[in-house]
């Protein structure tokens, strides 16, 4: 309806394929599985993967991505079209080249997921390195197609440079223990939810130890960020009403 009224929308299409089991087909149209044999364990182990499934998942997935976007160049909706291509979670890896060593020393690789905007007509090329967070997605796609919006979430425009949200949020166990996270700048921040212990790292240091009295300043203000953050999500998570349509 909105697309007969010529007015902007959103449209979210989920993916599946790329998840375990890692189901893919043995043949589809120029897609075709590496076999077994057909690349070495050195290989996929040195290229972050765990497995030639896995590999072949992603594969899969890049194949997809192609078949879709050649399908929106034939319906016509290609050139008015800003694709955002994004992931919720990565799947556990073996240390790679393209990934900080310390996001496996942190455990932290399980968040580090591709966005990708997709806009020839729109955006020009360019590489963002900051901190970003899947709430971020709605209103970075919102702000790109110059649609008003009130915001009732946490999430920004990802590429709005002006403001301070250069910063990830992150739910995870630590030692056992079920805590939250919160990386900005050069610095990680961590607290536990039962023992409420609060550690800080330098995340780009080689050795991994806490640094919280030796940054003092910068561990209150971290504190403050994530306490005040986990504690909007819980006030949003029962009091953000959906509006009447």
């Amino acid at each position: 309806k909105l697309h007969q009224q010529n007015k902007p929308f959103i449209a979210y299409i989920q993916t599946a394929t790329n998840h375990m089991p890692f189901t893919v087909p043995d043949e589809k149209e120029n897609y075709r599985p590496i076999k077994e044999g057909d690349i070495s364990n050195e290989i996929i182990q040195k290229s972050g993967f765990k497995s030639l499934a896995q590999i072949n998942a992603l594969r899969y997935l890049d194949f997809n991505v192609d078949v879709f976007l050649r399908r929106a160049k034939e319906s016509g909706y290609y050139d008015n079209t800003i694709f955002l291509f994004f992931g919720d979670h990565n799947t556990k890896m073996n240390k790679a080249a393209f990934l900080s060593t310390n996001d496996f020393e942190f455990d932290t690789e399980l968040f580090h997921v591709p966005f990708f905007i997709h806009a020839p007509n729109f955006v020009k090329p360019q590489h963002i390195s900051s901190y970003r967070k899947i709430v971020d997605v709605v209103p970075t796609a919102a702000s790109l197609a110059k649609i008003n919006y009130t915001n009732y979430t946490l999430g920004s425009n990802a590429l709005d440079t002006i403001s301070d949200n250069n910063f990830a949020f992150i739910y995870k166990n630590f030692n056992g223990e079920p805590g939250i996270g919160v990386l900005k700048n050069d610095f990680y921040y961590t607290l536990t939810n039962v023992t409420q212990t609060a550690n800080l790292y330098h995340f780009n240091q080689k050795k991994v130890i806490d640094v919280k009295e030796k940054y003092p300043l910068i561990t209150k203000q971290m504190d403050s960020l994530l306490n005040g953050y986990y504690n909007a999500t819980k006030y949003l998570y029962y009091n953000n009403k959906k509006l009447p349509k």
